[in-house]
């Protein structure tokens, strides 16, 4: 009976009196609130969905000063002049006098037969033609890429053994110089295979996620069997090795590589 009436007095002096009711909210927080609570600091729940490295960078914030971005006007014309070095290494040349007298140049490869100037003309043209097309590819893909988001670069992939990598954290495709000067054949081929690994990061959320298996068809063992078993990858986990055949498997598949970055990304 004694706790009724006291409620009821409780409750009417908090209708008619507003500076009692907040006095009295104070003093029952601090009964029934622990207290220390204030001086604790509250975890601040993690936004990120599941394999999400990093919110998407600005392109300009993604690179060092000393790192190229390949996709600029300026930056293909550095790489193209890299990898001139390559493809002109074992390339035929036809070098033309003043006076109109041809001389015919080439380094032939250990085994080479010698050429004749007819197989000599022949065999510029078509690594020309070879080079031209190659070039074409490789900024079709570059294309493809920057309408994904991504940023190509020529950079240090900070991976030992590794010639590019793959960084979903910051949005980048890194090419070391040295695969550059390899020629275009050599840059196409570590393109197409890092270009998979961003429609992986497609597939799992979006270019600044994890790469996860496209769950696509796999070339035959043999084609990456060896790079597959090398020290890179001996104790990575079974869904990377996955991830990494699929992107050895379509290396040389320029026009398969362009169509999954279409589709996941």
């Amino acid at each position: 009976m004694l706790r009724t009436i006291g409620v009821k007095s409780l409750i009417f002096k908090l209708r008619s009196n507003k500076k009692f009711y907040i006095l009295t909210a104070v003093a029952l927080t601090s009964w029934v609130v622990p207290k220390d609570i204030l001086k604790r600091t509250l975890p601040i729940p993690n936004l990120k969905r599941d394999g999400e490295l990093n919110k998407i960078i600005p392109e300009d914030k993604r690179l060092k000063s000393t790192e190229v971005n390949i996709a600029t006007n300026y930056g293909f014309k550095m790489a193209s002049s890299l990898m001139n070095k390559g493809d002109h290494e074992f390339e035929a040349r036809i070098i033309i006098d003043n006076l109109g007298s041809k001389k015919y140049r080439y380094k032939a490869k250990k085994g080479d037969a010698p050429k004749t100037k007819k197989q000599i003309e022949e065999s510029a043209e078509k690594n020309k033609m070879k080079v031209n097309g190659t070039r074409e590819q490789i900024k079709n893909l570059l294309r493809a890429l920057r309408d994904a988001g991504v940023t190509v670069a020529i950079a240090d992939p900070g991976k030992t053994g590794a010639a590019a990598v793959w960084q979903p954290g910051l949005q980048t495709i890194k090419i070391e110089k040295y695969k550059m000067e390899q020629g275009s054949m050599a840059v196409l081929r570590v393109l197409n295979h890092e270009a998979i690994h961003v429609a992986q990061s497609c597939k799992n959320g979006g270019i600044n996620f994890k790469p996860i298996p496209l769950g696509i068809k796999l070339s035959p063992e043999q084609i990456y069997n060896k790079q597959i078993n090398s020290k890179i990858y001996r104790n990575v986990p079974l869904q990377i090795k996955i991830a990494e055949k699929e992107a050895y498997s379509y290396e040389y598949s320029n026009l398969s590589v362009i169509h999954f970055l279409n589709k996941y990304c």
